[in-house]
């Protein structure tokens, strides 16, 4: 039946991993919107990343990159959508030059 709605093990993979990077994107987000200033954005981000509550996602988030980086035509949809998303926050955390 999963094979029916996602098409692939991977399209599966790939739309769960999409719940859990949004779920990270969000707290990256909120911090962005909280610090006027963005030189402790980026350790108060790994602080909520390593916490305890996210150690399973992110555990989750590495074994899944290894695997999309070792066969990249099979998540291929998976490493587009990952990459172009955290560029977009992470451009918006980066100071601007003058």
């Amino acid at each position: 039946m999963l094979l029916h709605y996602f098409g692939s093990k991977e399209a599966l993979i790939a739309e769960v991993m999409e719940q859990v990077q949004e779920r990270l994107r969000d707290s990256f987000r909120e911090l962005l919107d909280e610090h006027q200033t963005k030189k402790s954005l980026l350790p108060k981000f790994w602080g909520i990343l390593s916490s305890k509550k996210n150690q399973p996602f992110l555990r989750l988030l590495f074994e899944v990159q290894m695997l999309a980086l070792q066969n990249p035509r099979r998540y291929r949809r998976y490493l587009s959508r990952t990459s172009k998303s955290w560029q977009r926050l992470i451009e918006r955390a980066l100071p601007l030059k003058r």
